[in-house]
């Protein structure tokens, strides 16, 4: 997916909910642990493959898949989808790197070369640090804050980050195939939705007559 998003590669995001801890690791995987009785893990999916749910959604959700098994049949599945937070009310701070030049104005003509030199290896040490700060900043304010079993062993969570502020769908692998099939999917709906009511109303034509 887009650069931006690496720094999330490695990192995991816990949620305490009823007894549970769930983490999830994007790019990797989500897990449940009980932090009561027999304390048992389960996997609720591994990393698979981004998905979108409807031709509306802004950016794709992280869909993981082949957890624990759940039953005979099926594997535990999660969804998780990532909105952009990134405001006062999260702590987040936001630094303009914009400002900040590698080049080092000469104002004294007297100045020789290898000050310059120093004086722009320190500016990029400041800028490097100051990118770091940004960056685990960013990390910080990562924080997972909803879980829902919408069904059985098929888990939804929403994680806000800052970094996907600024993220368009057409910035991630695929999208372009994965818009065209949800619209598919959505013209299929539509019409058989169509022909329902077509068919409906013929029926109560029949029951009039």
């Amino acid at each position: 997916g887009p650069d931006v998003l690496e720094p999330l590669v490695g990192k995991c995001f816990q949620l305490m909910e009823n007894q549970y801890e769930y983490s999830v690791c994007p790019f990797r995987n989500v897990t449940q642990a009980e932090t009561h009785g027999t304390r048992s893990l389960y996997i609720l999916g591994i990393w698979d493959r981004y998905e979108i749910k409807s031709s509306a959604d802004i950016l794709p959700e992280l869909f993981y898949d082949n957890g624990t098994s759940c039953g005979h049949t099926t594997h535990r599945k999660s969804l998780v989808r990532m909105t952009c937070v990134d405001d006062e009310s999260s702590g987040s701070i936001v630094v303009d790197l914009s400002s900040i030049s590698n080049d080092e104005e000469e104002e004294e003509d007297e100045i020789i070369l290898e000050e310059e030199s120093e004086c722009n290896m320190e500016e990029e040490e400041e800028e490097m640090e100051e990118e770091g700060n940004v960056l685990e900043t960013k990390i910080r304010n990562t924080r997972l804050v909803h879980v829902r079993e919408t069904e059985t062993c098929f888990y939804e969570f929403t994680l806000h980050t800052p970094f996907v502020c600024g993220l368009s769908l057409d910035m991630f692998p695929n999208s372009e195939t994965l818009l065209e099939q949800v619209r598919m999917h959505e013209s299929e709906d539509d019409t058989d939705e169509e022909e329902s009511i077509s068919s409906q109303e013929i029926t109560n034509e029949d029951i009039e007559t």
